[in-house]
């Protein structure tokens, strides 16, 4: 089955999956981070990270969810509400971000977020995103005998 980019449900799902690896080699930096500064440069890169990667997945993910089985629909308005929700958070740090005078409540904030984050892409790899769901095998019915 192919999504409306064309790529399979496969191709898809990998996709997303390299994405997810590429958002924890960005959470390692951001939980790596000493100072300020580079915690705040860290953060920001993430964060661009994210928002990059959850249009992704409003693009090539949401469209496969919808028609891959009888639950699409919801798997599709559940990604969409946990999107809308974590792109309320990547705004409320990016406000934190500028302002420099909060540092010890900052770098716990993004703390929480990351672990947050973390959390959501485990659940997401394992709902979601997993082989038994998402796979490109065709389905062959037989009639007659």
């Amino acid at each position: 089955m192919m999504d409306d980019s064309g790529l399979s449900c496969e191709a898809v799902r990998k996709r997303i999956l390299t994405e997810h690896e590429r958002l924890r080699e960005a959470m390692a930096r951001v939980i790596a981070a000493e100072r300020h500064a580079k915690l705040a440069l860290a953060a920001n890169a993430l964060l661009d990270l994210l928002a990059e990667h959850l249009a992704h997945e409003d693009d090539l993910l949401a469209p496969v969810l919808r028609t891959i089985d009888a639950w699409g629909e919801e798997r599709e308005r559940r990604l969409r509400e946990e999107h809308a929700e974590q792109r309320a958070e990547i705004e409320r740090l990016r406000v934190a971000l500028a302002r420099p005078e909060a540092e010890k409540a900052l770098a716990a904030a993004i703390r929480q977020f990351v672990d947050r984050l973390r959390g959501d892409m485990a659940i997401e790899e394992r709902d979601v995103l997993s082989a038994e769901l998402l796979h490109d095998d065709s389905i062959t019915v037989e009639f007659g005998g």
